[in-house]
């Protein structure tokens, strides 16, 4: 991530000021609150939303501006590469100690940008500018760039495994479950499969949403007032300035831009750490002792137990789901965040420092999640033996659709009193049916194609296999991920 504004135009003299992950030095665990600056902490993240990160991007905001009034004849390109320099040495610790005074944030921005220049060009700097003409388009320019630097990658990386299990296990047979119970087979390709999609699909929404992410360079309400009396075109001239930052001017703003882009794109972030725990929490039920279609063993030095030392639990994956409810605690916050009274309040820009926050748990959820799903095994011994634990009980819908295929007027009850039989007397499914006179007419027209899927769940795992090869290959194409089919 060296320049962490992937689509600015302004040189790469101005990529100086942004940090470098690698650099950032993790805060003290032991003094820190929130979790995501302690155990959670992802760098990337800190490099975009950290005040380093954020004063880096008011700073280009800045440059910008200058960029344009020399676009516009207003001044000359001595005065933008004198305002590159300041910016190059203004430090983030320098912009707080001055808000300390100003209680301004952007206004402490421009105090520490005049110090480093000439007073010559003191005007041009924040000229016909509001704060959040500086705000609104940097909140945009981080956003944007937090999901296609660092989120997208990592949920691609995970894709990566992801789709790498589904081709390898696309045949191997496995019980399905509805409602917690044993239903019709699948196979382990087909599982995994469902959550490339899924995942897949929370990618492609994430790069529809920051497409609509917009800038705006418009004035204090919106109406381009200052400009105005100094521009022939200020809209011309507010596109000049976001179009250095890679973005598009809103339509229509305020003193901010409209907050619905910003909703949609935290929403996308939320739904994505849903879909996250969703495959965590299905893993943890494969997991259990009870079931063992999947297993995994312990690190070197892990241990699962202070006391217990057969255990290897499955926190990492339940460590997604419990970043997923922060994530869902959180997921009000953007939404609350639509409303501002007239023009403009306050009310929004405490709230919205927790965004930050929400991108660093959702990637560090899925950077997690890759780790450790590679280190899953699946336990093809015990899937065939779940699917003959319930003794073809799992097999009355194919019973049901055969019969119905050779004109049988009540299959469903008449299966499901076989069924209920078999249970109770702990025979095979099968073997209550075959006996039944009342079927003998309808199975005596069965191909033997179909009276062995009958009794063989592993054969009755309908297109399963195709299906999740098919997937993989289709997510695997969208993404631009290789895969060795």
């Amino acid at each position: 991530m060296a320049g962490i504004l992937i689509r600015h135009k302004l040189g790469e003299t101005v990529n100086a000021m942004f940090p470098k992950p690698k650099n950032l030095v993790p805060p003290d665990p032991t003094v820190c609150i929130s979790p995501a600056d302690s155990r959670y902490w992802v760098p990337e993240i800190a490099a975009l939303f950290a005040p380093v990160g954020e004063v880096a991007v008011w700073k280009a905001v800045e440059i910008a501006l200058v960029m344009a009034q020399e676009h516009e004849g207003l001044c000359q390109s001595p005065a933008v590469s004198a305002v590159v320099k300041a910016c190059l040495q203004v430090t983030a610790q320098e912009v707080a100690e001055e808000e300390t005074r100003t209680q301004h944030n952007i206004d402490a921005l421009v105090n520490c940008i005049k110090r480093y220049l000439d007073k010559c060009y003191h005007h041009l700097v924040h000229w016909m500018a509001t704060s959040y003409d500086i705000i609104s388009t940097s909140n945009a320019v981080i956003l944007r760039d937090a999901t296609e630097v660092v989120l997208i990658p990592a949920l691609i990386e995970l894709e990566k495994e992801l789709i790498k299990r589904t081709l390898a296990e696309a045949e191997i047979a496995t019980p399905g479950h509805t409602h917690l119970q044993q239903a019709s087979p699948i196979t382990m390709g087909f599982w995994y499969g469902q959550y490339v999609w899924r995942i897949c699909e929370r990618i492609r929404h994430l790069h529809r949403c920051i497409l609509g992410l917009r800038g705006k360079f418009s004035g204090p309400v919106g109406c381009h007032n200052d400009a105005a009396l100094v521009l022939g075109d200020p809209e011309a001239f507010e596109a000049q300035v976001l179009q250095y930052l890679g973005l598009e001017p809103a339509v229509y703003s305020t003193q901010i831009t409209p907050p619905e882009p910003i909703a949609d794109l935290m929403n996308a972030v939320v739904t994505t750490a849903g879909v996250l725990s969703d495959m965590a929490n299905d893993i943890r039920i494969l997991l259990m002792t009870e079931v063992g279609v999947l297993t995994r063993e312990l690190d070197p030095g892990e241990t699962g137990s202070s006391i217990m030392p057969q255990k290897v639990n499955p926190s990492r994956f339940e460590t997604v789901c419990g970043l997923n409810r922060i994530m869902t605690g959180l997921s009000i916050v953007p939404l609350l965040n639509q409303e501002s009274n007239l023009e403009r309040d306050l009310r929004d820009s405490s709230a919205a420092r927790i965004y930050g926050e929400m991108y660093n748990y959702v990637v560090y959820a899925a950077r997690g999640l890759r780790r450790a799903t590679a280190k899953l095994r699946t336990n093809q011994s015990r899937a065939q033996e779940l699917l003959g634990m319930s003794k073809g009980q799992n097999m009355a819908a194919a019973w049901n659709t055969l019969l119905r295929k050779y004109g049988h007027p009540d299959a469903h009850g008449a299966m499901k009193g076989v069924a209920q039989e078999a249970r109770q007397e702990g025979l095979w499914l099968h073997e209550v049916a075959l006996a039944d006179a009342t079927l003998a007419e309808y199975v005596g027209r069965m191909t033997p194609e179909e009276e062995s899927v009958l009794t063989n769940p592993a054969h009755y795992t309908g297109i399963a296999a195709e299906k999740a090869r098919k997937v993989a290959q289709l997510a695997a194409a969208d993404l631009g991920i290789e895969v060795n089919v």
